[in-house]
């Protein structure tokens, strides 16, 4: 297995740019902490799973119509919802393979 990082420190205006590498290398799951980087993602991809951490207002922002229910790629713990992160978080790694950005075409190690 592999894993991609991408971190763009104190430049945010990356992280388009990043979430589109990790589109690119075919990822099975994207991480992503904080807000902007969450919404890079999300414009990145329909298709691969996004798993957000600390983002403080998912709903007030854009990124999911609804906390319980996101209907889109996108699920995670928001800053308002800690008591739900365990849920949300075990319904993610029942879908997904891997809980971080493994590309598909990498043989496990």
């Amino acid at each position: 297995m592999t894993l991609e990082e991408r971190y763009a420190g104190d430049r945010l205006e990356r992280l388009p740019t990043l979430a589109t590498e990790l589109v690119r290398v075919r990822a099975d799951l994207l991480l992503t902490f904080a807000t902007q980087a969450t919404l890079a993602a999300k414009a990145a991809t329909a298709a691969i799973p996004i798993v957000m951490i600390a983002v403080g207002d998912p709903i007030g922002v854009g990124i999911v119509r609804s906390l319980n229910r996101p209907e889109s790629n996108i699920t995670g713990l928001a800053l308002s919802n800690v008591d739900t992160a365990g849920k949300a978080l075990r319904s993610t790694v029942r879908r997904s393979r891997d809980l971080s950005t493994w590309p598909r075409r990498s043989p496990p190690s």
